[in-house]
């Protein structure tokens, strides 16, 4: 059977399934939401930057509403997702990353 678990930490939660299977991958992560620093790789642009440090990093969001920019990752390690910066005023205050999963 398969399983959705969220583990939260202090300034992380994961949100993954756990697979009914007993050979090859068994779980596979769906979103993660980031509100430190601590765990991104790139922290000049993680939880607050503000919105046009972003824009001049990254380019115009694919989409974009009133608090939230959002850009599809494609060529490297980080591909078939999509990362939303979530703002508050003017600064990131968290990021999710999300996967495409069938």
């Amino acid at each position: 059977m398969d399983t959705i678990v969220d583990v939260f930490y202090s300034g992380l939660r994961l949100h993954y399934g756990i697979l009914g299977v007993k050979d090859g991958e068994t779980d596979i992560i769906m979103e993660a939401d980031v509100s430190d620093n601590r765990y991104l790789k790139y922290p000049a642009l993680g939880v607050g930057t503000t919105v046009e440090a972003i824009v001049n990093a990254l380019g115009q969001p694919e989409e974009r509403t009133t608090n939230t920019y959002s850009y599809t990752c494609a060529l490297h390690i980080m591909s078939g997702a999509t990362v939303y910066f979530h703002f508050e005023g003017d600064r990131v205050k968290f990021l999710t990353y999300s996967w495409y999963t069938d």
